[in-house]
């Protein structure tokens, strides 16, 4: 895209280092600086180029793991590793069985996921649990809360015998939902 001028013709054999055309700023690039835009389109939209250029580059690995959690909170089954890439030799850190996540991405068997302390990684797909821990009853009114702190701000005031099931934890504070309503609760206010 944004071709000044077409110096190769449809059919015609190029090498490497031949000059097919000129760079500009054509179409929607007017007011840009002449750049090239290199691209490969489908009827489902954009696709990236480089396997297209790059013969050599290895190949997507199959997902194996459900795309269906793709934007769900889970907890961790068991002790598990945080991994820093989807590769078998990043380096990892250790997470504790019921550490809540939400998962953004898939790839292979590893899901890329968020802790609520902003850290980014990728978990095994087979150490994580969608369900609820536990569900059990407020004894006194509790404020759930929009983030894992003291501080933070509340959503919701939960009356006394309400019912609330825990997803997850993330240092000392639940991961809990409240009839359609998830936040956060104090881990030593239910316990």
């Amino acid at each position: 895209a944004h071709l000044d001028k077409q110096i190769a013709f449809n059919g015609q054999r190029v090498n490497k280092g031949d000059i097919i055309g000129l760079v500009g700023n054509t179409g929607n690039a007017q007011n840009t600086v002449p750049h090239l835009h290199f691209g490969i389109y489908t009827s489902n939209g954009a696709v990236d180029p480089q396997p297209f250029v790059d013969l050599n580059r290895p190949s997507v690995k199959q997902i194996a793991v459900s795309t269906a959690n793709i934007n769900k909170w889970a907890s961790i089954i068991d002790v598990s590793k945080l991994y820093s890439s989807s590769t078998a030799d990043s380096s990892s850190s250790s997470l504790i069985a019921g550490q809540i996540i939400f998962i953004t991405a898939a790839t292979g068997s590893l899901y890329k996921v968020i802790l609520p302390d902003s850290r980014i990684g990728f978990i095994k797909g087979s150490n994580i649990h969608l369900k609820p821990k536990r569900t059990l009853k407020i004894k006194n009114g509790l404020k759930l809360l929009e983030e894992p702190a003291t501080t933070a701000a509340g959503k919701t005031l939960m009356q006394s015998g309400a019912e609330i099931s825990i997803l997850g934890l993330h240092q000392d504070f639940y991961y809990v939902q409240h009839y359609n309503t998830n936040g956060w609760i104090r881990q030593i206010s239910i316990e």
